[in-house]
Order: structure tokens, then C-alpha cells, then sequence
């Protein structure tokens, strides 16, 4: 079967799928309607009592669902809000001529609009308009994409991205994703509009069942339709990734492919895990500074490749094969690469990564992005004034302490926190207290280090450490690796004696007391 007949296949089964769910939805909103007006008619002839009110409740549900039905099967209109900055040409010349190079060998026409997004992802679309009609093509480029792939491999991204344009994948969507909203909003409504948990009437209450079991046909046809439709789209990224082989090569096309899904994890990671606290309190790390960061540890590099080496699941529900599978795929059309090969980080394309940057976290209302500070500077500026507010709120626990006099057994810890300022750790595991101990008192460690002369470095996927004279220092790794007997009790005096901390009182808050205005808890 040639590329055109598939094509008319695919295009046929997403419109009889289509037709087929709303003659379902339009044929069970008809048949409760006429049931209810059928209900209410025959209601001259029965004699006031109960019979009369139920069958009164039984037409006003079959009404009422018969309504919600046909509200919500309406296709709404397409109102298209940007996912992120949109990149000019001016922002990206060598990127826009490389969007142009492909469409043209692709036999298409380029997007009408690019947008910057952060994420780990690339898409098109045709957005706008009403089920795709009078709709513009839109292309989505993630900037920490760019800076996980060579040029060579985006290139190999960007032409499967036209694959999708090419294979008419991007006119079949509207017709789907309308589809799934329109049975989304069905089920949706027919079960969450009204409930019967706070009825006390029983047949009030049954009547507000029946009408919410009217949605299990949609349910029972949406998993046959969930499952046909993205059956539809694995072939689509078939076909768009067979696109990108032939324009760039077999080879290219798989390494991009193994690079993005670990990518896209450790993104996650990265996010959560290392910016998400900080934008949270106003202040903005150098993003791709900070990912690159992030992934050129040996320990995060090692657990990602650990993770794409892991088959990965097939799933009739998943939107994309995986990867093994794709990658497979497109080394069995053995396409030539391309003889002069461009193995530069793929961000070389883009002309000022500061400025857009700025722009990715920049509000949709004008709001400014979140003031940029330098990975180490987050520390005087953002944790230095968290770690104060943490002592003051539970100084109590450290009260009467010095790092020599610790508790670092378990039980001696718990009875620590018994003395707290009233907190609740009936619900916390052994580890979880010890574990909150650890992080206190590193935090009133750090504090002092600090102002011993140690010079705190914050590199992304590494644990928080002081340096000094050569000395490195990790106080919640120490503390810890004390507390579990990695380090001896001998050894942990002289490391604290070595560093000057072995007589510090850790209940000495008063020097920065007066510079919190409102205690912030360091654990939930």
C-alpha cells in the first residue's frame, strides 16, 4: 500500500470513528428525550402518589441527560493561546533557514508562527479556526531540547515535525482531538454535574444516578475509539520519523531519538528538583547554564543512561511506539547521512539565549520574569535567608546542643522533636525524623561555615558543598554518613574539630533573629 492510499485509510477510519460517535451521541440524546416526553405524558394518567413522582423524576432525568448530551457533543471553537515566546527571526536566522531548507525538501510550506517552549519536546499543529478549518500551522521548538541535541540532530527533529505536515497528520488531529474533547465533556458532565452524595432522598438519588449512568456507552465506545486513534498516531510517528531518515539520514535520525526521552526525564528532574524552589520565592537560575550543568555529572549521566537502556512498555493507549522500536525503524530504511557532518549543541543556533530566556519565564500579562541570579549567588540570596527563618521557626530542637553533643542515634532524635515547638511526627517513619534532624542541623552547619570563610558552591545535580583552602565540605552527606556509622565517632571529633565546628552551639540564633520577619518551615 503506497504512502497516498495509507494516508486516504488513516483519513477514512478518523472520520467514520468521528461519524460513528456522534450518531451514538446524537441517537441516545433523542431516544432519552423522547422517553422523558413520553414519561411526562403519562403522567395525566396516573393517579397522584408515588408512582406519579417517580415517573415525574424518571422524565426530568431522561430530559436533563438528553440536554447535557447535546451541549456538550457542540464542537467549540479553537482559541489558540500561545504555549511560549514566539521566536522571530531576528532571534534565530541560521534556525529559521534551516526550518525553510527542510520544508522546501519536504515539498511544505514552513509554520506561519515558531514558538520557544520548556520542555523537552518539539510539535506542530494547525491551531485555530473550527475543526481545522481556516486553522494556521504552529511549530513548538523546546529550548532544553536544543540543548540536548546536536544541530545535525535537530535537523533530524525539525524534518520529522514536517513529517507530520506531510502526512496530513496535522489535518486528521482536529477531527480526532475534537472528538475526544467532545466525548471528554460527555463523560465528563453526565457523571460530575449533579451528584447524589449529599441527597438524602432516595429516589432524588436515583434519578441522579440514572442520569449518571447514561455515560457508560460513551465510556465503553471511548476506550475502542482511545484505542483505533492512537493506533493512528503510532503509525503517524512512523511515518514522520521515515521522513526525517530519508532527509537526514538513518543514523541521525535514531541517535536523536535515543537522546530525547532520557533527556526529557532528566529535564523533569532538573526542574523539580533545581529551579521549581527558586522561581517559587522570585529568583531565576541560568536555565540552560544549569541543565547542562545538571547533566554533565557523572552520577545523573549514569542513572539517564541507565533508564533509556530499559525497554520500555508497549501500551495500546501510548500516542508513540517506543523508542527501541522506532529506532529499529528507521535503521532498517538505511538512509545515508549527510558527508559534511554539524555535531555542535544545537543552541548555537539561537542568537541571545539570555534574552530568551527571559522571555520563557516572562508573564503572558507583562509581568518581568523572575530576577536572575547566578547558581552560586542563589545561596547568599535565597537559601542563606530560607536556612535563618528554618532555625528561628525550630530552634527549639537544637537548643542546648554543639555538633560534639549531637544524638545521632534514632530514638534520641525522636525524643528531640518531642520538644519541639509542638510538632507532629506521629505520621513520620524513623527515617523520616532522622532525616529531618539531618537536613536542621546541616542548615545550622552551613550557616557557620559560611561564616568560618567557606565559599558555598551550588552546581546542579551535585550536593550543596563549602570550599575552603582546599578543604570540601558536605555537611548533610557528613551528618548523615555519621548518623548511619559510615564515619566513626572518633573520626566525625576530629573532621568537626578539623573544620572548627566541634564546640559550636547549634542554639545560637539571636546574631540573626531580628533579620526574619516570618519563620519558614523547612519540611512540610
Amino acid at each position: 500500500m503506497g504512502p497516498r492510499a495509507y494516508l486516504l485509510l488513516r483519513a477514512m477510519a478518523a472520520v467514520v470513528l468521528m461519524v460513528a460517535f456522534f450518531a451514538l451521541a446524537l441517537a441516545l440524546a433523542v431516544a432519552l428525550a423522547v422517553l422523558g416526553i413520553a414519561a411526562f405524558t403519562a403522567l395525566g394518567d396516573i393517579r397522584p402518589g408515588r408512582a406519579m413522582v417517580l415517573v415525574a423524576l424518571l422524565g426530568a432525568a431522561c430530559l436533563f441527560a438528553a440536554v447535557l448530551i447535546l451541549w456538550s457533543m457542540l464542537p467549540r471553537i479553537d482559541r489558540f493561546e500561545a504555549p511560549g515566546p514566539e521566536l522571530r527571526e531576528s532571534d534565530a536566522p541560521r534556525l529559521f533557514a534551516m526550518i525553510r531548507e527542510i520544508a522546501a525538501r519536504a515539498g511544505q510550506q514552513p509554520p506561519a508562527h515558531v514558538y520557544l517552549v520548556e520542555d523537552v519536546n518539539a510539535f506542530v499543529a494547525e491551531r485555530g479556526g473550527w475543526m481545522g478549518l481556516g486553522s494556521r500551522r504552529v511549530m513548538g521548538l523546546g529550548l532544553p531540547l536544543l540543548e540536548i541535541l546536536c544541530v545535525d540532530e535537530l535537523r533530524a527533529v525539525i524534518a520529522h515535525e514536517f513529517g507530520h505536515f506531510h502526512g496530513g497528520d496535522t489535518k486528521l488531529g482536529p477531527w480526532i482531538y475534537k472528538t475526544r474533547a467532545a466525548m471528554g465533556r460527555i463523560i465528563v458532565n453526565l457523571r460530575d454535574t449533579i451528584t447524589a452524595d449529599n441527597v438524602d432522598n432516595a429516589w432524588l438519588a436515583m434519578a441522579i444516578g440514572f442520569v449518571r449512568a447514561t455515560r457508560y456507552p460513551f465510556e465503553w465506545f471511548g476506550a475502542g475509539y482511545m484505542r483505533i486513534t492512537q493506533a493512528i498516531s503510532r503509525s503517524q510517528e512512523y511515518g514522520a520519523d521515515a521522513l526525517a531518515a530519508r532527509l537526514c539520514g538513518s543514523d541521525v535520525c535514531a541517535s536523536a531519538l535515543r537522546r530525547v526521552t532520557p533527556g526529557a526525564i532528566g529535564y523533569s528532574a532538573f526542574r523539580t528538583h533545581e529551579v521549581a524552589g527558586f522561581l517559587d520565592r522570585g529568583f531565576r537560575p541560568p536555565l540552560l547554564d544549569g541543565f547542562r550543568r545538571f547533566l554533565d555529572d557523572d552520577a545523573v549521566r549514569k542513572g539517564l543512561n541507565e533508564l533509556a537502556e530499559q525497554p520500555e512498555s508497549a501500551d495500546p493507549y501510548d500516542s508513540h511506539p517506543p523508542t527501541e522500536l522506532r529506532v529499529a525503524a528507521v535503521q532498517r530504511l538505511a538512509c545515508p547521512s549527510p558527508s559534511i557532518k554539524d555535531e555542535r549543541r544545537a543552541t548555537v543556533l539561537l542568537d541571545d539565549l539570555a534574552d530568551l530566556e527571559e522571555r520563557l519565564f516572562a508573564g503572558e500579562d507583562g509581568r518581568p520574569a523572575p530576577k536572575l541570579i547566578p547558581w552560586d549567588g542563589l545561596i547568599d540570596d535565597v537559601l542563606v535567608p530560607q536556612w535563618r527563618q528554618s532555625l528561628v521557626t525550630h530552634h527549639r530542637l537544637l537548643e542546648g546542643l554543639t555538633c560534639a553533643s549531637l544524638p545521632l542515634a534514632t530514638d534520641d532524635i525522636r525524643r528531640r522533636f518531642h520538644r519541639g515547638r509542638g510538632l507532629d511526627i506521629s505520621s513520620a517513619s524513623a527515617d523520616e525524623v532522622v532525616h529531618m534532624f539531618i537536613q536542621l542541623v546541616a542548615i545550622d552547619m552551613s550557616l557557620a561555615l559560611l561564616e568560618r570563610g567557606f565559599v558555598g558552591r551550588n552546581v546542579p545535580g551535585q550536593p550543596l558543598r563549602f570550599e575552603r583552602h582546599g578543604d570540601v565540605v558536605e555537611p548533610a552527606a557528613e551528618l548523615f554518613a555519621a548518623q548511619g556509622g559510615e564515619t566513626s565517632p572518633e573520626a566525625w571529633r576530629q573532621r568537626l574539630a578539623q573544620l572548627g565546628l566541634l564546640h559550636h552551639d547549634l542554639g545560637q540564633i539571636e546574631a540573626f533573629r531580628q533579620q526574619v520577619a516570618e519563620p519558614e518551615a523547612i519540611w512540610g
